[in-house]
């Protein structure tokens, strides 16, 4: 095997790694996001609202802020996979 390049076992622990971020990053912007617009969806409609009256709320607060929760986000989750790891012994 060449120096510098992956082998099988390498490869095989890259792609859970890599799809378990994605989904972290993904939950983690859906988490955020109704976070954020959770004060909007908490407060009673006035009377006489119209029937999407939270609907049209919620895309007022995030307009805009979609865009930076997703890149928020995926930045998080790729610097703490990132970090090197600390801990035990390490094995050879």
């Amino acid at each position: 095997m060449r120096r510098g390049q992956p082998d099988d076992r390498d490869l095989a622990r890259f792609f859970p790694r890599v799809t378990l971020a994605i989904a972290a990053s993904l939950l983690l912007f859906l988490v955020s996001a109704g976070l954020y617009a959770l004060p909007v969806l908490l407060e009673p409609p006035p009377p006489g609202a119209i029937a999407d009256y939270h609907k049209e709320k919620v895309r007022a607060r995030l307009q805009g802020k979609v865009i930076w929760f997703l890149a928020g986000s995926l930045l998080t989750v790729t610097l703490v996979v990132a970090l090197p790891r600390g801990g035990g012994p390490r094995k050879s």
